[in-house]
């Protein structure tokens, strides 16, 4: 069973998410946060598999809570899957995630296939993998 933390200040994209998930017989939402300062929280009492992680939130945003869950997993020898779910799909913008530590992203409005091959993507990465990932789907046309 996946174990997932979905981040997002949107109620209505939680709430779809949420739904598109609850169809997946072998994915559990463990938890929702409304921004990146809650996700830090959940994520310590949940210990997810994977977190689906907006970037553009109030109090603290995608990109610096990614940053602070990466410090705290140093030399644990944890990885966590960070997907980044964002309406922001330029090249900038993927290395930009890259950059602080997302493992791949989706675009916004959801779309299902995708955001179940992202979570099916989960893997104790390292860093090369996590673009080496990101490579084969550009190399394919498409986007994670």
């Amino acid at each position: 069973m996946t174990r997932i933390l979905l981040v997002d200040d949107h109620p209505i994209v939680r709430q779809g998410v949420a739904g598109l998930l609850a169809a997946e017989s072998d994915m559990a939402l463990v938890a929702e946060a409304a921004n990146g300062r809650e996700a830090i929280q959940q994520f310590r009492v949940h210990r997810p598999d994977i977190t689906l992680m907006d970037l553009q939130m109030p109090e603290m945003g995608g990109l610096e809570a990614t940053g602070i869950i990466r410090q705290r997993e140093a030399g644990t020898g944890q990885h966590v899957w960070i997907v980044a779910m964002t309406a922001h799909t330029m090249q900038g913008d993927r290395d930009e995630c890259l950059k602080a530590g997302m493992d791949t992203y989706i675009a916004k409005p959801v779309n299902p296939a995708l955001l179940f091959n992202a979570v099916e993507q989960e893997v104790p990465a390292s860093p090369v993998a996590s673009g080496d990932a990101l490579t084969e789907f550009a190399a394919e046309g498409r986007r994670p």
